[in-house]
Parts: structure tokens; C-alpha cells; sequence
């Protein structure tokens, strides 16, 4: 069983909602130390990009800076320009030999250019960069940066080089700056997760995961829907229409509708006609047996009455065989507590008995739990515990044991009898098949053939195999309700 229930597992619902919340686990945590390495891969190679292109400005003025001549202030300003198209701040200071620290350090031009009334405000911005309190060293040889600057006012900066030119009356400090949103982006010192597009991405993830589960619980919500229902149907409870809120499922739902009419409408003419059947057959059995009865001579009148009465025996037995079809189409089905179910039947059987009552052994493991029919699971127990008792010689015994044997389980009854041949074990279930002697009018091989049908209406199966030095056991299995109440798959 186990080997056949794990294709059925793999297609559970259960089993793909865990594979999907296993992915919805694992995968964001792959994609985010991918995505994450990507990105600090990115943002080094973009960075130096940057960096490098604030060095080339210095190096693209060092020729110019070194060679201009002591008045040649006025002129760097047009050359400034024509880094404009570049998208760069950039700001020349210039530092004669005669001064020292970096105080000594003076505005010459920038781009944009400043005004003369906005170079208090341009020094202040310097400031607040911390530019400053580096150009004391920054001749000592090139400053290389990427360093992200937050100014007052919510503004920000990306520092990205201060390159000193020595020329022979002084020393030039180039500071290129970017204020471009994607470029200050990329040195956002602030941790992968925390960004606000990875938790854009997030939040739409969990978005995502969220809805995923919601379908799952409609699904699991719309198909315990149809299993209640199923199991009213056919008594006149809810209609699957009725109770499926999943509209997907409405058009499937009519027809289950449509299909437990049709079952019901064709139990109720199999009982009627079964009904009409018997009564019409026993009315012409009647006007025979009344005719027979007038006849002179004994024989032939004994001969036709002891037809009469094996042609009644066959007329009940043919009204029990279209009712027991009908009770089969109806699925009248309930959760059944099988072990008070024969443990009640053992007493009322024991009472029947008598000073016989000695011969039934009943051994019942508690707490069986079945989905079944009452009236079906009498018939059982009636037709088996008849059939052995019928066979065991006084004062022999017959046993009835109801046991677990998960996730089935089994009533036995086992007699004291002379067994079957086995050659026949395999036929005694069929229709009109009987071991017993000719002479036995009593029996039609119904009992056994009902057994059987009551056991596969209820998903189960019954066998038989002699026992020891004589006698006969027959088991019927069944699905027991597990402790979800769930029906496994019907025993094979």
C-alpha cells in the first residue's frame, strides 16, 4: 500500500503546498546572497569607473595648471568649461609656496562657476564635505575617492577625487564631485536589505507568497466543501452547488448535483421494482400452490409444493439481492464507531443463543472508527456469524474478532467447521454459490455474495482461507478513519 499511496501523495495538495512554502523559503535567500554579490561586484566596478573619471580631469588640467604662468589666473576658467558636458562639479584650489597649511589654499574657478558673493557659501559647502581638513596632506600625492557626503539641507554629494598638481609656485588641488541621484546610489553604505527597492522587491515577494497561500486555503476550503457534502448528499442534505464558494468549481459541483439525483432516482425504482417484483410473483406462487393443494394424489402435491416453496425462497432472495444493489447506489454513509457497533451485536447475538450464548467468542480491539453503513455492517456480521455457526457442530465455537491493521482494519469470524475445498475458496462470495447439500432448501448463497457487496460499497474487500484442522475464517477489511477523519484510499 505504501508503495502505491506515494504517487497519490505526491499529487496531495498538502504535500505541494509544502514544496511551494519550501521554495518561497529557500529561493529568496539564494536569489538575495546572488543578487547581493552582484550588486557589491556592480557597485565596485561602477565606483571606479567614477573614481578614475575624476583623475583623468586632474590629469587632463596638469598640463595646463603646471605651465601657467604667475597671472594666468583669469584664463582657467574657460578651460573649466569645457568640462561642463561631463556632468561633474569640480572646484580648483590653489596654494602658493608661500603660504602654509591648509589655510593657504585658495578659490581659483569651478563648474559651475561661482559668483563672487557665492564663494562664502561654496567655502561652507567645502567645509561641510570635510575637504578642508584634508588639503594640509593632499599634496603630498593623488587622493582617490568614492565617499558619499551628506550635506545639510537633505543634500548629498559623492566625493569622487582630490588630485594634487605641483607646479613650481605652488601646488593646484582638483576636487571633482557628483551629485547624480544613480551614481550617489552607488555608494550607499547602507546594508543590502535595507535599500529601498530590495524592499520593494520584498514586499511584492511576500505579496506574492501571501496570495499563493490564499489560493491554496480556497482550493483546500472548496474541495472540504464537496467531501461534507458528499457525505449528505444522498440523505437529502446540501447540494455541492449550494455550498461551493469557489466559482471554478460551480460547473463540476451542478454536475455532482445532477449525478447524485440521477443515483438516487435509480435506488428508489430498483426498490420499487424489486418491491413490484416480489409482490407480483408471490401472487402467482399463491394461485399455484392454492391450485396444487386441490390436486387428488399426495406425490405430485408434495413434489409441486416443496417447488413452491425453493420458487419462494428464490423470490425473497431476489428481493434482497436488488435491495441490497439499491443501499448500495444510495452511499448513505456516517462515521461509525465499529467497535461499540460488534460489541452490541456480540449481546444481541448471545441472546438469541441461549443456553448457547458459550459459543460465541468475541474479542474487540476499542476504539475503531469506520465510514461506513449501520444497517450494511449488520448484514455483515449477521450473514458471516450465520454461515459459521450453521457449520460448526455443538458444542463447537465461533469467534468474532474485530482488530486494528492500520490503516485498515478487520472483522474475522472463524468457525470450527469441516472448511471449504480449497479449490472453491475463491467462488464461495459469488451469487447463488452454496457448499452446502442439495437438500438444504434454507440457503440460496445470497448471505456471502451481500458480505461481499457491503464490504467493496464501503471501500473494503473480504477474504477466506481454512484454519488449523478444520473450520473456516473469513476476514472483511476496511478503511478506518484516521485521526483527522480522513478515509484512506479503498483496500486493494
Amino acid at each position: 500500500m505504501a508503495a502505491e499511496d506515494a504517487p497519490n501523495r505526491l499529487r496531495s495538495l498538502s504535500v505541494l503546498l509544502n514544496l511551494l512554502v519550501a521554495l518561497f523559503l529557500v529561493l529568496p535567500v539564494l536569489l538575495f546572497l546572488a543578487f547581493s554579490q552582484l550588486d557589491q561586484a556592480r557597485r565596485a566596478l561602477a565606483l571606479d569607473t567614477i573614481r578614475d573619471s575624476g583623475m583623468l580631469i586632474g590629469s587632463a588640467l596638469r598640463p595646463t595648471l603646471e605651465a601657467l604662468p604667475p597671472g594666468g589666473f583669469g584664463r582657467i576658467q574657460a578651460d573649466l568649461d569645457g568640462f561642463s558636458a561631463l556632468n561633474r562639479r569640480i572646484t580648483l584650489l590653489y596654494k602658493p609656496n608661500f603660504a602654509a597649511g591648509g589655510a593657504g589654499f585658495f578659490y581659483v574657478a569651478g563648474v559651475p562657476a561661482v559668483a563672487a558673493g557665492a564663494l562664502a557659501l561654496e567655502r561652507q559647502r567645502l567645509v561641510d564635505m570635510g575637504v578642508l581638513d584634508r588639503l594640509s596632506q593632499v599634496c603630498a600625492g593623488n587622493t582617490p575617492l568614492t565617499e558619499r557626503i551628506e550635506l545639510p539641507g537633505q543634500r548629498a554629494e559623492l566625493l569622487t577625487s582630490v588630485s594634487p598638481i605641483n607646479s613650481a609656485n605652488g601646488c593646484w588641488a582638483v576636487l571633482v564631485a557628483s551629485d547624480n541621484a544613480s551614481e550617489l546610489s552607488l555608494a550607499d553604505q547602507r546594508a543590502y536589505w535595507a535599500r529601498p527597492e530590495v524592499q520593494l522587491a520584498v514586499g511584492l515577494y511576500l505579496a506574492m507568497a501571501v496570495i499563493c497561500l490564499w489560493i491554496y486555503v480556497r482550493l483546500r476550503d472548496g474541495l472540504a466543501a464537496f467531501r461534507r457534502v458528499a457525505q449528505t448528499a444522498a440523505i437529502g442534505g446540501s447540494s455541492f452547488a449550494a455550498e461551493t464558494e469557489v466559482s471554478e468549481f460551480v460547473p463540476l459541483a451542478r454536475e455532482f448535483d445532477r449525478m447524485v439525483a440521477r443515483l438516487n432516482q435509480a435506488a428508489a425504482t430498483l426498490r420499487k421494482a424489486a418491491e413490484e417484483n416480489a409482490h407480483a410473483l408471490k401472487g402467482k406462487v399463491a394461485t399455484i400452490r392454492h391450485l396444487a393443494a386441490a390436486l387428488p394424489e399426495a406425490e405430485p402435491q408434495a413434489a409441486i409444493m416443496a417447488a413452491l416453496d425453493r420458487l419462494d425462497g428464490l423470490v425473497a432472495s431476489a428481493r434482497l439481492l436488488d435491495t441490497a444493489t439499491a443501499e448500495s447506489l444510495d452511499g448513505r454513509f456516517a462515521d461509525i464507531d465499529l467497535s461499540a457497533l460488534v460489541e452490541a451485536f456480540c449481546r444481541d447475538c448471545r441472546l438469541m443463543l441461549g443456553d448457547a450464548s458459550g459459543r460465541l467468542v468475541c474479542d474487540i480491539a476499542p476504539g475503531i472508527r469506520v465510514r461506513g453503513n449501520e444497517e450494511m455492517l449488520e448484514v455483515i456480521l449477521e450473514n458471516l456469524v450465520e454461515n459459521a455457526l450453521s457449520f460448526t457442530p455443538a458444542p463447537g465455537e465461533v469467534s468474532i474478532r474485530a482488530s486494528h491493521a492500520h490503516p485498515n482494519c478487520a472483522i474475522t469470524v472463524t468457525d470450527q467447521g469441516p472448511g471449504v475445498d480449497p479449490s472453491l475458496l475463491a467462488a464461495i462470495f459469488e451469487r447463488y454459490m452454496s457448499t452446502r447439500p442439495a437438500e438444504s432448501e434454507a440457503h440460496y448463497g445470497i448471505g456471502l455474495w451481500l458480505v461481499r457487496q457491503n464490504a467493496l460499497a464501503m471501500g473494503g474487500s473480504v477474504t477466506a482461507r481454512n484454519v488449523g484442522n478444520g473450520g473456516l475464517e473469513m476476514s472483511v477489511i476496511l478503511p478506518m478513519i484516521d485521526r483527522k477523519g480522513q478515509v484512506p484510499l479503498p483496500v486493494t
